[in-house]
C-alpha cells in the first residue's frame, strides 16, 4: 500500500515492500524492480517500456510517452485520476470490503497506454475534494490537457473538483462499484448544463479508449465544447442498436372480479 496517500508524493508500492520512489531512489544499472513480481526488466528496459505490471500500484505515476506523438506533434497529456477510499477497500461501499483496485487500475492504466497512441498519462489517486485540490495545484503549470476522472467507488467527490477547473473532463465508470456515484453526479452536471464535463459508461475499454482519443480535439485547438460533443457522438455510435422488439402472441385469460372472489371464498 501506498504509505502517504497524498498525491504530491510520486511512489510505486507493491504488496508489503518498502515503496519505490520514482525521484529519490537511485536504481543500480540491470537491478530488478523491487516488488515486480509480472516482469522482469532491467533499468533500461523499465526506462524504456515504463513496467506496466508495476504501473498498476500508484500514487502521482507518469506513464513514459514519446516526446512527440506519431504526427510529429507534442502528445496529448491526460491526468488518470481514480477515485476511491484506497488501493484496498477497508471502508463499506461497494463493490466490497478487501476489495483490491490495484489490479483493476493497473489493466485500464495499461491499455490506454497501449491504445491511446501519441497519449501520455499520469495516474493519480484521490478519495476527495482536498485531495483533488492539491493534484490541481500541483499540476497548474504541468500542461495537461484534460482529465480522465474514474469513479472506482460510489460516493468519493473528485470529479466535481475537477470539472471546476475548467479543463475538459471524461468522466467514466468503474461499473458496479462507482456506478451510484457516477450516475448521481452525471445526473447532476447534465442538470447544471456543465459545459466542459464528458461521460463515458462501459465495460469495453475500447469504447473508454475512442472516448480518451477526443481530448485530441482541444490538442489540436478545438474547444471544449467539441470535446463534450464529440464524447457524446462516441457514446451513442458505440451503444448497441435495440433488437427485435417484436411481442409473440401471450393470451392471458383472466378472471373477472366476482369469479375471482368466487374462487378465492370457495
Amino acid at each position: 500500500m501506498i504509505d502517504d496517500p497524498s498525491p504530491s508524493q510520486t511512489v510505486i508500492a507493491i504488496d508489503n515492500r518498502p515503496p519505490l520512489y520514482k525521484e529519490s531512489t537511485v536504481v543500480e544499472k540491470n537491478a530488478w524492480i523491487p516488488g515486480c513480481t509480472q516482469c522482469g526488466l532491467n533499468r533500461r528496459e523499465f526506462l524504456r517500456t515504463g513496467c506496466a505490471a508495476c504501473a498498476g500500484a500508484m500514487g502521482a505515476l507518469t506513464l513514459p510517452a514519446p516526446l512527440h506523438d506519431a504526427r510529429g506533434g507534442e502528445p496529448v497529456r491526460i491526468r488518470i485520476v481514480y477515485a476511491l477510499h484506497g488501493e484496498q477497500q477497508t471502508v463499506p461501499d461497494w463493490p466490497n470490503i478487501g476489495f483490491d483496485f490495484r489490479p483493476v487500475m493497473e489493466r485500464i492504466t495499461t491499455e490506454l497506454a497501449a491504445l491511446c497512441q501519441g497519449f501520455e498519462f499520469l495516474v493519480s489517486m484521490s478519495n476527495g475534494p482536498e485531495q483533488t485540490a492539491v493534484i490541481l495545484e500541483q499540476d497548474a503549470n504541468a500542461d495537461i490537457d484534460g482529465y480522465l476522472v474514474y469513479q472506482m467507488n460510489c460516493w468519493n467527490r473528485v470529479v466535481q473538483t475537477l470539472a471546476a477547473s475548467g479543463k475538459p473532463v471524461l468522466y467514466a465508470d468503474f461499473m458496479y462499484a462507482g456506478s451510484g456515484g457516477f450516475l448521481v453526479y452525471t445526473a447532476a452536471f447534465l442538470r447544471e448544463g456543465t459545459a466542459n464535463v464528458g461521460f463515458m459508461a462501459s465495460p469495453r475499454i475500447e469504447d473508454l479508449v475512442e472516448a480518451v482519443k477526443c481530448f485530441e480535439l482541444v490538442k489540436r485547438g478545438g474547444s471544449v465544447t467539441d470535446f463534450v460533443a464529440a464524447t457524446a457522438r462516441v457514446r451513442m455510435e458505440r451503444t448497441p442498436s435495440p433488437g427485435d422488439l417484436t411481442c409473440s402472441p401471450d393470451p392471458l385469460e383472466t378472471l373477472s372480479p366476482d369469479e375471482c372472489l368466487s374462487e378465492m371464498s370457495g
